[in-house]
């Protein structure tokens, strides 16, 4: 039932949203959508379509801006990597290579390059002391987060694994 009057509504959006991409018609974005809605029905799944977008060039999505050249960061955290200042507590470096962390899966020699860092966090090296090393780590690693693109679209000729996990209420899935 719901599903029904939502897609009146999705539909009513379809025909009088004019696509932002001058390149594809917009009978060949209707036709995306509506099989996008078929198999949101097929599946008994529902969207909140407030927050769907058909035919733009960019979406922003947690944090990252996909483009058709690649994922890119938020240029909003760009700015505030920029103007980060050096940690000057252990919670403001926590907080610093908690960011780093997220990212180090597409950052070559991460471990060696956070060393520095991350043996501030060490209790066997008694007080905080930040040292020319730390300011080396810490600006190689502004230098490296801010540069685009850090990760990299999803290569289809490879082989790959979607791990998925489900509970009454939401499903989540990671590419591996």
């Amino acid at each position: 039932m719901a599903l029904k009057k939502t897609r009146k509504v999705v539909q009513k959006t379809v025909v009088e949203e004019p696509t932002q991409d001058p390149d594809v018609p917009p009978q060949a974005i209707r036709g995306e959508k509506q099989k996008v809605f078929q198999r949101l029905r097929k599946n008994k799944l529902y969207a909140k379509f407030e927050k769907c977008k058909f035919g733009v060039l960019e979406v922003d999505f947690l944090g990252h801006r996909i483009t058709q050249e690649g994922l890119k960061m938020d240029d909003h955290k760009v700015k505030a990597i920029l103007d980060w200042e050096p940690p000057r507590s252990v919670p403001a470096l926590r907080s610093l290579l908690g960011l780093a962390f997220y990212y180090r899966k597409f950052i070559k020699n991460f471990a060696k390059i956070a060393t520095p860092l991350t043996n501030l966090l060490k209790k066997s090296s008694g007080t905080y002391e930040w040292e020319e090393a730390c300011n080396e780590a810490f600006e190689t690693l502004k230098g490296i987060l801010v540069k685009t693109p850090v990760l990299k679209l999803f290569d289809f000729e490879k082989d790959f694994e979607i791990h998925f996990d489900a509970s009454d209420f939401a499903i989540g899935g990671i590419l591996v």
